[in-house]
């Protein structure tokens, strides 16, 4: 190349050599290098000048060619040729694709090629760097030589410019490499499938159950899996050409096949083993057949079972001909799929072929035989009758000469004659049988064996008389000559009076046969001499005569008696005559009196032996480090009934020998009593009180308390260590210092409690609210005060409608309250926890009400200027409601003082436009907190128009007419307050009352008819004279809503408290503390199921309160305390007299309260009211739709107790229908008010009201469908749970009532389900449970918990709670336990979220004494 370039290079090398020349005479080429000789200098210069331009160019000219080369390769298309024949173009590099775990890939990596091309271009670069200039003359240059200038290529602009354009040509030519390996990524599915995969799902059974063999669909899979063998000969040739790539495609190609063939291998194992298993089972079937059929019979019974096996025998075959059939299928299947057969599944099959011929030959001889033996069988048995009648006549004539044995000295040979011949009858009983029952089968009449009865009746007495005989003779001699120590009294008696039984019948008996008589008259005779000495036995062998007893009798009888083993009942009646009269008048005397002691031991010894097993439960106790002790039912009626025994004996004539022990073991039992009484009332106290003195706030604030407990805790951990290690009840209780420990600590433990009651006192009249909390409650909070937000949980009960407060940072700052509904109103001021929490919850109280006036105040400015929707939307609920109330009031009275009642007329009109602005906003798209706004302000607002246009009927001209007057109005006035100088007044006909500022959230508002708006008339009247109010009625009439919306409208915070006739006048007096201090509304629900003996205290305690007020006193006495009086504090009290068990109120307590009667509402307004704050645009006609049905149903369907079609119900269907109406605005509304109708009533109806109901509605939805719901995940979920884990058949109806119950629970708070035992309530409630748990990806559907209990099981106290009458403290029952578990669940403890749904069953029967209290 040097040479082909030459005039180029020299033309380079002279004007290099120039260059250097000038450099050198500049003094700038070599520096202060040496230079012996400048001509070798320049010669050198010039030599390595040409060189490294020589270099230089031939590194650019290899650079472009090797880029060109690569770019021409890789410029090629990136299309894939499949199995190219010949190649047209050489292709640069070979890969391979390859299987690695499952999944496909090239033997090396593109990404690899790219950089391994770039490799070889970097080496060439840098195979440049270590070149040095050339060392001509040796010695006399230097040896530090310097890099040749071309070693500086590498970093040339157009170097990189060319890399860089390389690496983007290789990169674009490696893409469709990664294309086509995408493209065969399906194939990886066939790769990582298990072999077995393939057989899965014919080779498996669910739940252990035999699963039936797939035949077909073996055959249609091994089709399949050859069919995409095939196919892949199609699909993947061996090798592809991509580009410049040649990919081999062989090994993949070759590990697919190797999948499919080897599910082809598995299934054709699967087929050969089941033909295999059935060719097995068909030989042995039809083996077990014919060793059946050719076994000789050895009797008639032999024989007709092998005739009744033959009848089964074509049963039997058809089944196997069947497996036979099924056999052939599998081994015609293996031919069909070419596989091999081993040689002796090849024997078997044949084998197993041929069997059905061998039957039906075999069975032709078993037939001839079978007839054969029958026939001789027969002739054997009537041989064996002729026989057995002669050896009866032998046996009667035997019996018939028994007469003869008279000899009473004979009497063993005699009873051995009767046993050889009780046997022979025996035997002749069994043969008889036998032979009937052959009889039977040979298909004769029975014979009769009547003589063999008659013979069997006629020998017993003889057997009796002579076994008798035997058994006395051997007593006799026994009872007389055996030692009396070894004679059982009980066993003597009984057998005694036995055998003068038998002797009894004997005699009469045998009045006609003379030998016997006199036999059976002599041994009654000697029965009845003996018969005294038997009364020896029985008074010298009862187990209670012991030493004292035996002198006793020697000292009576005048001689000595000590019975030893030598001592005979033959000594006692013979030598002693102890059987004679006089002496046994006597005997009897002392050894009565020795059983009756004998029972006192007797019982004392049972009672220390019944105490040995009783030990104490020791329970570990939370995470206390101790236990506590449970002492068993058992214990405590074992220690009543053993003290009450105790006593008795301690009376008894006979106790002298024991009166130490009775007096001892009594004292022991009355001790461990005394001992048991005071620990557990310690151990209830101590329980209840170690959680409050284990919080070191309480530690600090009631220190002396606290060292009492912890004296008494010391006590209690080292004697629960003492009895963990000595268990036993009797011995660990009796220690009279235990007793003394015990009584102390009651003693220290009624003080602390007594102190505590009276510091939580303290803090309840320093915030007044913490009377509407239990003591628990209050001391959760107290023993948390670092920590502000432990409080959280209890502000619900503090405040209408404070859910929780907003708080940040280190200090809890708190800057916001939020409402139940998520609705957020900030404090004007932010808020310091800071000091106890009784004053800082008291400054929450003032600051909510504060900053309420603060945004009534902004609201009011604000609605002049904002529009209305926007207004509505923007601001808190209670705001925009009493905003817009106050701007009713102004606007109407305006209207009338301007024009009378055209005014108010013309007023109306700007009303409807209105209501149509929120009609038409509360169908676009809201929040759910701004649609539940929306719908209360609405209902608000109906009513405002409502009563305008009664102003407007009745012709209203001044704003004094009561038509006016009697209205709930609304007044923005100077009045003052500590809130501030301008505040809201509301004020009703002549009733002026003080807006109470307390926050609402955005809960729902009541729809006022004219009902409630006497109602209310009535109730702001009473408060203007002081006086409570006393709304009465049925059920459902609005009672309680009406008093408790009352409180909203005028701000107040309203307790509701439902009353039960357990409650008694402290816990009243407690509450009513609370309220007049706070300022309080309370509500006392069915407040005439208290007793009449607490309602006079409740009397005198009302009284009190509302004479304060009247007085206008800031403080007064009540129940002995001095406590701050708020004047605007109001008791209310509703009752329901037509329900059992009310009591009536005493006069002086009907005094305090205004009554009201509350009759049916008015369905059809609340109706269309509620609708039209759903969205409803014809809210009107679908509420009389709505109450006809009602009244129709009411009318004609079937009268059950669980029929309701009162306001509830009419409640239920209005919620449902706004619940349908969200989800589709635009569904046609009557149709919504059907679905409502039929969804929330037909669940009830029993099955022939269905049908009725089901007209009622098409009346009066003409022409209207009925909907059907879609819960398609829901019923498939049903469906498997009912089937799989219920074992269920899942019929229709039962599909229908789970999904009735499910809506329910959508819409109902409380349901109850209702039928006859075994009608599936439990099952429908418990699969719809499992089913709702299991629906995933659905927001409507979450984890369903079940808390079960049966209410008919405990007492009331037990399920709802009761206050203790001692301590007026309230004990809470299993239901109230279980429904604040699952309304505040302790997550890290059980696992139950908050979002999960809870449902609370009472799996048991309804009365009325359990269903009252559910109120409570």
């Amino acid at each position: 190349n040097a040479e082909r370039q030459g005039d180029s290079i020299e033309g380079v090398g002279r004007g290099r050599v120039e260059s250097a020349a000038n450099a050198e005479r500049q003094g700038d080429w070599a520096g202060s290098r040496p230079s012996p000789s400048s001509r070798q200098d320049r010669l050198s210069t010039q030599v390595n000048l040409m060189m490294s331009d020589a270099l230089t160019c031939f590194a650019r000219d290899s650079l472009h060619a090797y880029v060109a080369f690569l770019e021409g390769h890789a410029g090629r298309p990136g299309v894939p040729v499949l199995d190219p024949a010949y190649l047209r173009s050489t292709p640069l590099l070979s890969v391979e694709l390859l299987v690695e775990e499952g999944e496909v890939g090239y033997s090396v990596p593109p990404e690899k090629m790219v950089h391994a091309c770039l490799r070889q271009l970097d080496l060439g670069l840098e195979a440049l760097a270590p070149l040095t200039e050339l060392n001509l003359f040796g010695s006399l240059l230097s040896s530090q030589l310097r890099p040749l200038s071309s070693a500086g290529v590498a970093s040339e602009v157009q170097t990189i410019d060319l890399r860089q354009r390389l690496e983007t040509a290789l990169r674009a030519a490696t893409a469709p490499l990664s294309e086509y390996l995408e493209s065969l990524r399906p194939h990886e599915e066939v790769l990582r499938r298990e072999d077995s995969a393939c057989v899965a799902a014919f080779a498996s059974a669910d739940d252990g159950e035999e699963q039936s063999f797939d035949l077909p669909g073996i055959e249609a899979k091994v089709r399949e899996l050859r069919t995409a063998q095939a196919a892949l000969d199609d699909a993947l040739p061996d090798r592809v050409l991509i580009g410049t790539f040649l990919v081999d495609v062989v090994a993949l190609k070759g590990a697919l096949h190797a999948k499919h063939e080897a599910g082809i291998d598995l299934l054709v194992q699967l087929v050969a083993a089941r033909g295999s298993e059935l060719s097995a089972s068909v030989s042995a079937g039809f083996g077990e057949i014919h060793r059946r059929l050719t076994e000789k019979p050895e009797n008639i019974e032999a024989l007709t079972a092998l005739e009744e096996f033959r009848a089964e025998v074509p049963r039997r075959t058809n089944a196997l001909a069947a497996e036979l059939e099924e056999m052939s299928s599998c081994y015609d299947a293996l031919e069909g799929f070419q596989v091999e057969i081993a040689e002796q599944d090849y024997t078997a099959r044949w084998g197993a072929c041929r069997w059905p011929q061998r039957l039906v030959e075999l069975e032709e001889a078993v037939a001839q035989r079978a007839e054969d033996d029958r026939r001789a069988y027969e002739a054997e048995l009537s041989g064996q009758q002729e026989e057995f009648q002669q050896e009866l006549e032998d046996m009667c004539n035997r019996v018939a000469g028994f007469d003869q044995y008279t000899d009473l000295s004979r009497v063993r040979h005699v009873a051995g004659v009767v046993r050889d011949v009780e046997t022979a009858l025996a035997d002749f009983e069994k043969r008889t049988s036998l032979f009937n029952q052959r009889e039977v089968l040979f298909g004769k009449e029975a014979t009769d064996y009547e003589r063999l009865s008659s013979v069997v009746k006629e020998f017993e007495p003889y057997a009796n008389l002579w076994q008798t005989a035997d058994t006395w003779r051997r007593s006799q001699k026994d009872w007389l000559d055996g030692s009396l120590l070894a004679l059982d009294p009980d066993d003597v008696s009984r057998v005694f009076e036995q055998m003068q039984r038998a002797m009894a019948k004997a005699v009469k008996t045998f009045q006609g046969v003379p030998g016997c008589l006199a036999v059976a008259k002599n041994l009654k005779e000697e029965l009845a001499s003996f018969s005294s000495s038997v009364q020896v036995v029985t008074a010298l062998r009862n187990p209670g005569m012991r030493d004292r007893h035996w002198a006793a009798l020697g000292e009576a009888l005048g001689t000595q008696i000590q019975p030893d083993e030598a001592f005979t009942l033959r000594d006692a009646t013979e030598r002693m005559k102890l059987h004679e009269p006089q002496i046994m008048a006597e005997v009897q005397k002392v050894c009565d009196r020795a059983l009756k002691e004998f029972a006192i031991e007797k019982a004392l010894d049972d009672m220390v032996e019944a105490w040995a097993p009783i030990e104490f439960d020791v329970v570990a106790y939370r995470t206390t480090g101790t236990s506590v002790v449970k002492v068993s039912d058992e214990c405590n009626t074992l220690l009543d009934d053993h003290i009450v025994l105790t006593q008795q004996f301690s009376f008894s004539p006979h106790k002298g020998p024991f009166e130490t022990r009775i007096t001892d073991w009594e004292t022991k039992l009355r001790l461990v009593q005394e001992v048991l009484s005071e620990w557990l009332a310690c151990q209830r106290n101590w329980m209840y009180l170690q959680p409050i003195f284990d919080s070191e706030d309480i530690q600090r604030q009631l220190p002396a308390e606290a060292k009492r407990f912890s004296a008494v805790d010391k006590l209690w951990r080292k004697t629960i260590k003492a009895v963990t290690a000595a268990p036993h009840v009797l011995t660990f209780c009796d220690d009279d210092a235990l007793l003394t420990a015990w009584s102390s600590a009651n003693e220290e433990l009624e003080r602390v409690q007594k102190n505590l009651a009276d510091y939580l006192e303290t803090k309840r009249a320093a915030f007044a609210r913490f009377y509407f909390l239990s003591n628990d409650e209050l001391i959760s909070i107290l023993s948390q005060t670092k920590d502000p937000n432990a409080v959280q949980p209890h502000l619900r009960k503090c405040f209408e409608a404070i859910h929780s407060i907003t708080m940040t940072g280190e200090q809890c700052e708190m800057s916001d309250m939020i409402s139940a509904e998520k609705e957020v109103m900030p404090f004007d001021t932010p808020l310091q926890p800071k000091g106890s929490v009784e004053l800082w919850m008291g400054e929450i109280e003032t600051t909510m009400r504060r900053s309420v006036r603060k945004e009534t105040e902004t609201g009011i400015a604000d609605y002049k200027v904002q529009a209305r929707g926007d207004f509505m939307k923007s601001h808190a609920s209670m705001v925009a409601i009493s905003v817009s109330q106050l701007d009713w009031t102004s606007c109407v009275e305006l209207a009338i003082s301007d024009g009378g009642c055209d005014g108010v007329r013309q007023y109306l009109e700007t009303m409807v436009a209105q209501l149509k602005e929120l009609s038409l906003l509360v169908r676009t798209k809201l929040s759910k907190l701004q649609s539940k706004v929306m719908s209360a302000i609405i209902v608000m607002e109906l009513h405002a128009r409502d009563v305008v246009e009664r102003l407007i009927e009745a012709g209203v001209s001044r704003t004094g007419d009561f038509e006016w007057v009697s209205q709930l109005r609304y007044y923005w006035e100077e009045r003052e307050s500590r809130f501030g100088p301008i505040n809201m007044l509301v004020r009703m006909v002549q009733c002026t009352y003080p807006y109470g500022y307390e926050y609402l959230g955005a809960s729902s508002r009541l729809v006022v008819t004219p009902l409630t708006d006497r109602c209310y008339m009535t109730l702001m009247g009473a408060l203007h004279i002081k006086l409570g109010g006393a709304p009465a009625g049925p059920a459902g009439t609005g009672k309680t809503e009406s008093v408790k919306d009352l409180a909203k409208a005028l701000a107040k915070q309203c307790v509701v408290f439902n009353c039960s006739d357990g409650l008694d006048y402290k816990a009243m007096g407690k509450f009513f503390k609370g309220l007049s201090t706070a300022g309080a509304w309370a509500c006392f629900d069915e407040f005439n199921r208290i007793d009449i003996e607490v309602l006079s205290v409740i009397a005198q305690q009302m009284l009190n309160i509302q004479s304060a007020i009247i007085q206008e006193k800031e403080i007064f006495e009540f129940e002995g305390s001095q406590i701050r009086l708020d004047p605007t504090t109001a008791t209310f009290i509703t009752m329901n007299p037509g329900y059992a068990g009310r009591t009536e109120l005493p006069d002086n307590l009907k005094a305090l309260f205004r009554p009201m009667a509350m009759m049916v509402p008015d369905y059809a307004l609340i109706a269309e009211i509620r609708l039209f704050s759903f969205g409803f645009d014809f809210p009107k006609p679908c509420a009389q739709k709505l109450v006809s049905t009602f009244r129709l149903s009411s009318e004609q369907l079937s009268s059950q107790d669980h029929y309701d079609f009162g306001m509830r119900a009419v409640n239920t269907v209005i919620n449902t229908a706004g619940l349908l109406k969200s989800r589709d605005p635009t569904q046609d509304e009557d149709l919504t008010m059907l679905r409502a109708i039929r969804d929330s009533n037909l669940p009830k109806f029993l099955s022939d009201d269905i049908l009725l109901f089901r007209a009622i509605i098409k009346d009066i939805f003409p022409g209207v469908a009925e909907p059907s719901a879609e819960y398609a995940d829901l019923e498939a979920q049903i469906k498997a749970v009912a089937e799989g884990s219920f074992k269920l058949q899942l019929a229709p109806d039962f599909l229908v009532k789970c999904i009735q119950l499910y809506e329910m629970t959508v819409v109902r708070h409380g349901m109850m389900l209702v039928g006859p035992t075994g009608g599936g309530k439990s099952r429908v409630l418990r699969v719809l449970q499992a089913a709702m748990s299991r629906v995933e990806n659905d927001p409507n559907f979450d984890k369903v918990r079940v808390m079960a209990m049966n209410p008919k099981s405990i007492t009331m106290n037990q399920l709802y709670g009761a206050f203790d009458l001692q301590t007026g403290e309230w004990t809470d029952g299993i239901a109230a336990v279980l429904i604040r578990h699952m309304s505040q669940p302790d997550t890290e403890e059980t696992g139950v979220t908050l979002e999960e749904l809870k449902w609370m069953v009472f799996d048991g029967p309804v009365d009325a004494i359990w269903i009252e209290n559910m109120n409570t």
